[in-house]
């Protein structure tokens, strides 16, 4: 027989009725403890059905057994699902039982272990940093220093060529050109050698005189202030020291036994120049 197409004839055919009620409580509890893992002592559930008010129906709810202390989950989750056009929302909260369980050890195992390899490559990447700044600081003074070593060679040779051309064009023999011009060598190396106790930063006019006049003892008598004369000045100031020195050893004060040298230089205040430096012999 064909099905009824109608209300009116459905009812008619109706023989009986078949009501079979689902308690979700029951449902929800036998489908837990089927479960190999005890959910019912580890999480909360909350079931619920929107309603067309708006509001969400309860149907299902596990809560805290009677007499449990008070208790704010920490780990909560929820999600909604539709079964047959119904739309249910299922939450879950953890219980202190679930969360006793948690081992947090890892975790922070972790993190340290994160933290201290975090720390590790800041460390290397700012030493490598540091190092790259370091060597590009050192090649700017290494080029630094190349052009003023090379500047300094060049005012040296200049000098040592002057030197070289007085001893050897004043008539002297060739022995005497040779003795003259060690001499004069020996007075620029001094000058050089204070000039590098000083790191190039210049030269004592007082201990560039006192070293030139040292063989000469207590016959040379020398004061003045402190002056400090730049590099070319102190090669220069050396030279004409010891000219005036080999000048009065031949011909002047210290060629004869009683005589004495006075050196002495003061720093003189004038409108024109400004402060300079007297310096007497």
């Amino acid at each position: 027989k064909s099905l009824p197409s109608s209300q009116e004839e459905r009812q008619q055919f109706i023989r009986g009725f078949v009501y079979s009620p689902i308690r979700v409580g029951d449902f929800v509890n036998a489908i837990l403890e089927r479960e190999r893992m005890p959910v019912r002592e580890q999480a909360l559930i909350r079931i619920t059905s929107d309603t067309a008010t708006g509001q969400p129906a309860e149907i299902y709810r596990k809560s805290t057994p009677a007499g449990a202390p008070l208790h704010t989950s920490k780990f909560k989750t929820r999600s909604t699902t539709i079964y047959y056009g119904v739309p249910l929302t299922i939450e879950l909260s953890s219980t202190l039982t679930f969360e006793h369980t948690v081992n947090y050890r890892l975790a922070w195992l972790l993190l340290a272990c994160g933290s201290g390899l975090s720390i590790l490559l800041a460390g290397l990447v700012g030493s490598a940093a540091v190092r790259q700044d370091q060597m590009r600081q050192s090649n700017e003074r290494m080029s630094l220093l190349t052009r003023e070593l090379t500047h300094r060679v060049k005012n040296t040779l200049a000098v040592v060529q002057s030197i070289a051309g007085r001893s050897l064009v004043e008539g002297r023999s060739l022995e005497d050109a040779r003795q003259v011009f060690t001499d004069r060598l020996h007075a620029l190396a001094r000058a050089h050698s204070h000039l590098v106790d000083s790191a190039w930063q210049g030269a004592s006019m007082g201990s560039l005189v006192r070293e030139e006049l040292e063989p000469f003892g207590a016959r040379a008598t020398v004061s003045g202030p402190e002056i400090k004369l730049g590099a070319n000045s102190a090669q220069t100031f050396a030279l004409v020291i010891h000219e005036l020195a080999t000048n009065a050893t031949k011909h002047g004060a210290i060629s004869v036994a009683e005589g004495r040298l006075l050196i002495r230089w003061f720093i003189k205040s004038d409108d024109q120049y400004g402060q300079t430096v007297k310096f007497t012999w």
